[in-house]
Order: structure tokens, then sequence, then C-alpha cells
């Protein structure tokens, strides 16, 4: 039987590739984690990540206290996943994570969202974005914001781990639970500025609103909210709140504008319709009138 000497050399040629690839990363790129965020009780001892729309397998990382971005990259590079240019043309990872900080008991499983980014100034934006979710946004987190699990850096490469939000599309969404999604976004949003803080890029260029997630149950009803992408924020923030479009169309002096922002994109044409809008220890907005076009 003869030998294909080129299909060997070849398969040689890449074994050797993938082990040089871990031997520098592993030498030369050592990571470390920040600390977890206050109030979560999940250690990153376990994640498994699977990129949207790919068809590569599971990754493992296992989170050693200084190799976690270490093994990351060189477990997605052996896959020959590109964390450069992501299929999907998104930096934002599905994932499991999995608690084994107490042996004894049972092992609990979250769904994260893991959020890589590579080069200096993405990395330092996505640095801000955790200190923001660890600093002025804590309190909100699990109710304006995603939880956060962890931030981990090393040479040219961040990761930050938050809570996965199954979402709905607002363009999806009924008249009814459209005008309950947007109460719930305008209570949200009044609740980071009463933080101190502005979100900065609530909407992107084309007009999707992907920065800001819905959740709604099992009968199609929005349950919930979670604004994401912090890193244009603004902060020391302190907001003028304003009147509702409904109650002054054309006086826009001294009033906050990322609200009315926010209120007026939501300006579907066809006519209007005033809820009342309540939530409980919101000092700047406890009862507010917002104009809902439909």
């Amino acid at each position: 039987m003869s030998v294909d000497w080129t299909e060997v050399l070849r398969a040689s040629a890449s074994f050797l590739l993938i082990y040089l690839v871990d031997y520098l990363i592993s030498n030369f790129l050592m990571g470390y984690p920040s600390s977890t965020s206050a109030g979560s009780n999940f250690s990153t001892s376990s994640v498994t990540l699977h990129h949207a729309g790919t068809k590569h397998g599971t990754v493992s990382l296992t989170a050693a206290p200084h190799s976690t971005s270490t093994f990351l990259v060189s477990k997605l590079t052996e896959r020959g996943i590109r964390l450069e240019t992501p299929l999907d043309k998104s930096n934002v990872w599905i994932g499991e994570m999995r608690d084994r900080s107490n042996a004894s008991s049972k092992t609990l499983s979250i769904r994260v969202a893991v959020k890589i980014v590579r080069g200096g100034s993405d990395v330092a934006n996505l640095r801000k974005e955790y200190a923001l979710y660890t600093g002025r946004l804590a309190q909100l987190q699990g109710k304006a914001v995603p939880r956060c699990y962890g931030f981990y850096e090393a040479n040219g490469l961040a990761v930050l781990i938050l809570e996965y939000i199954r979402t709905t599309p607002y363009t999806e969404l009924g008249k009814d639970e459209a005008e309950e999604a947007h109460r719930l976004m305008m209570l949200g949003l009044c609740s980071i500025h009463e933080a101190g803080l502005t979100h900065g890029a609530l909407f992107s260029n084309n007009r999707k609103r992907p920065h800001v997630l819905i959740q709604c149950g099992t009968n199609g009803r929005p349950t919930g909210i979670r604004f994401i992408s912090f890193t244009k924020s603004t902060d020391n923030h302190r907001c003028t709140s304003g009147t509702p479009l409904v109650l002054e169309k054309h006086r826009q002096k001294d009033q906050c504008l990322e609200l009315m922002t926010m209120e007026s994109s939501y300006d579907a044409t066809s006519r209007e319709k005033t809820v009342k809008v309540r939530g409980e220890g919101l000092g700047l907005f406890s009862s507010i009138r917002l104009t809902l076009r439909r």
C-alpha cells in the first residue's frame, strides 16, 4: 500500500501549528480575572461557549486564576474560530456557566452572554463597561441591566460575562405589548439616570434598538427589560427630567435629551395614546405620563 506523503506532511504541519499556537499563548498570554460582581453567587469555574450562527463544537473554559484568557484563546484557536471576525459579525457569544464552588451541592448552571473584544480601545471600553456594571449600576443588576459575572483581561484581549437575556424584538410586539415595553423602558432608563449615568448610545444607526433587550412571559407580555452596551455612557449625570411630549410638545429647554429621545423614538405615526407610568423608588419619575404612538 502506497503512502500519501502529501497528506502525512499536511497533517503533521497542522499538528505542529496547533501545538505552536498553544505553546505561545500559554507562555506569553497570561490573563487575570477581576473579582466577581457583588451579589453574585456564581463562580466562573466552568464556562461552555457557543457562538450564535456557527456549527463549531462546544468550547470549555476552565477559569484558573492566572490562565483563563490563555485557555480560552487556545481552545478557540484550535477549533478554527476567529475572534477577530465572528461569523455573525458579532463579538457576543452565548454560553453556559456552571457553579462548582461547593462540591457537596448539586452543580448549578445558568445561561450567560460572553462579550469578547480585541484591541486597545475596545478593551478599554469593555473595562469601562465592567466598572459601570459593578459600580453605579450594581443595584440595577437583574432589573434595568443584566447581572454581571466577571471580567477577564489579557494581552490585547478582554472578556465580559453577563446574564443571558432571551429577547423579543420590539417590532414583533402587539399594540398593548409594545406600550408595556415602552413603559418598562422609560422606567429603566429613569433608574439609570437616577444612578448618575446616561446610556449614550440607545439606538444603533439602523434604529433597530439592539441596546434594549425585552423579556416576555409565556403569554407574550413584556415582563422586564435590560439596557446593555454602556461603552459610550457618561458619568455624573444630573438629570433635569422633563415634561412628557403629550403635555408640552414644543418645549425643549432644560429637558433631558436622552429621555426625550427615548420617548419620541416610538412614533409609528398612526395615533397617540397617553398612559400613566408608575414605579417604586424612582425619585425622578415616581409617576410620569408618556406619549405612546402607534
